[in-house]
């Protein structure tokens, strides 16, 4: 595929193209009429992508045949460069978010790691069925989580995926051996968790300096051990990292640090599950079926909001009284999401249950250990026009920081699917609108801008905050019968702000 790439300008000061076409038929590109998830020709309803986002978006230009797309969403810049390479060289969404999401271990190691999990929401187009993948961090026989990281994206790379399981965990294990610079938010984390990290020597020798410094950003981040680790899994297949029958196998020694027993950790397996539904209109809107928890409420809080498909005053309030304060405190968590031009969707969230899981690294192995649970991880969502076989939205959501309560990041997810679905918002506006969610111990936090008529009786219980949430969302406008259909990239402004978008056939 070949690219044309945008001006620096519109590259890094949120410069954003919608890219449109019928489904199935060959048309200009335009920014004219929109419609709604709901149906109907309306103006607006567009969809944003948080964070940093590429949109390889294939418009007429004078040539005959279909238009195509592809779109993804992550928090870091290598992840996203190297999920767009997956695609533009042949493979598959899923393809993509296993690229994105190895990329993000080595670069975000924080929230992203072998010892922690995730859970991914997938559409198939060729079989039209949407399926849960779950490998969130489960606690084991002894306590411990075990590590399922590998084990579902493995799982998600040999369902859906058209390239070399063996290339992915080539890049990454390059990029661990070679060295990554300290992003900002990885900077970030390192000083919010550096005491804890300093007393494990594991730990120490990999975020910290010669001098005993926590790395800080542009310094650079190797991870040698956790090469030889994924250089092992390369070569011998991932499950020698979960049986000890695999010769060089590393299970001995995971199982060990992790007071857990062989036989346990070689019995691990991701789960692939359902999901739960609700209609949207003539669509439906798919959420991921946790194994412990279901869809995490979101259906109910939904239902609550959006009882008869229109735009209710007090919806916001029904909402987060739904959803409930939660237990405890949200995970710190990271969203990806990757669709390309077949209309294979995968959105995910990845976890290690706390900022760098346990703190703790597995003996000689460089993985840091998980934490188990997976509080405030719900969704992600997706939402198909099934008749047409389309993706109209897709979406994660995940709390900015743990002091937002466990139910932040769902709440700022459906109000991002709300703001696109319901109050029909054109582009960067979707994710810019004011959010509440619920706070910690009952009440309400809530962003500067938020009206006492969203949140009815709600309204009183309310105490201010900032950037609540982090939204990574794609969401598509679509005529049902016209086939018209249009789709816009932008930036989550709670987040770093950048994004930038490729366009070409």
């Amino acid at each position: 595929m070949t690219l044309n790439r945008l001006s620096t300008a519109q590259l890094l000061v949120g410069g954003s193209l919608p890219s449109s076409a019928p489904v199935g038929a060959s048309v200009n590109c335009s920014d004219g009429g929109r419609a709604s998830l709901l149906g109907g020709l309306r103006s607006g309803g567009v969809f944003g992508a948080a964070a940093l986002a590429f949109a390889l978006a294939g418009c007429h230009t004078g040539e005959k045949g279909p238009a195509s797309f592809a779109y993804g969403a992550a928090e870091d810049a290598s992840a996203v460069r190297i999920g767009h390479s997956a695609i533009e060289g042949g493979g598959s969404a899923a393809d993509a978010m296993v690229a994105m999401a190895l990329t993000s271990a080595i670069t975000l190691p924080s929230r992203v790691g072998v010892g922690g999990g995730g859970l991914c929401l997938v559409h198939d187009p060729a079989t039209k069925q949407t399926r849960t993948l779950d490998f969130l961090p489960q606690a084991g026989s002894g306590g411990a989580p075990e590590p399922a990281f590998l084990r579902g994206i493995y799982a998600l790379q040999a369902a859906y995926g058209h390239r070399r399981w063996e290339l992915a965990l080539g890049r990454a294990e390059s990029l661990a051996a070679l060295g990554v610079p300290v992003s900002s938010a990885l900077a970030a984390d390192l000083r919010t968790e550096s005491e804890r990290l300093a007393a494990d020597p594991g730990a120490r020798k990999i975020f910290f300096s010669a001098g005993r410094q926590v790395l800080g950003e542009g310094e650079t981040l190797i991870q040698s051990d956790l090469a030889a680790t994924l250089r092992i899994a390369r070569e011998r297949g991932v499950g020698a990292l979960y049986s000890t029958q695999v010769t060089g196998s590393i299970a001995a020694a995971v199982a060990q640090n992790l007071g857990i027993s062989a036989a346990a950790l070689a019995g691990y397996q991701a789960e692939w599950r359902g999901t739960v539904d609700v209609e949207v209109g003539h669509n439906v809107l798919h959420i991921a079926d946790r194994r412990n928890g279901g869809d995490g409420g979101l259906v109910s809080a939904w239902n609550a909001a959006v009882p008869d498909g229109d735009n209710k005053e007090g919806w916001l309030g029904a909402l987060l009284g739904a959803l409930g304060p939660g237990a405890g405190t949200a995970a710190p968590a990271t969203g990806m999401l990757a669709i390309d031009a077949s209309e294979q969707a995968v959105a995910c969230i990845f976890t290690m249950g706390r900022l760098f899981g346990q703190g703790k690294v597995a003996g000689d192995t460089g993985i840091v250990l998980g934490v188990g649970g997976g509080t405030g991880v719900a969704g992600p969502a997706l939402v198909i026009n099934h008749p047409q076989n389309t993706v109209l939205f897709a979406g994660t959501g995940v709390a900015n920081a743990s002091t937002e309560g466990g139910r932040s990041g769902e709440a700022a997810l459906l109000s991002a699917l709300h703001a696109s679905a319901v109050e029909f918002l054109p582009g960067p506006q979707v994710l810019a609108q004011p959010r509440a969610v619920p706070a910690p111990g009952g009440g309400v936090l809530a962003e500067p801008g938020v009206s006492p008529a969203q949140l009815g009786p709600l309204a009183g219980a309310v105490r201010p905050a900032t950037k609540l949430g982090q939204v990574e969302a794609l969401a598509c406008v679509y005529d049902r019968y016209t086939g018209f259909k249009s789709c816009e990239v932008s930036a989550d402004p709670r987040g770093p702000g950048v994004h930038f978008t490729l366009i070409g056939k």
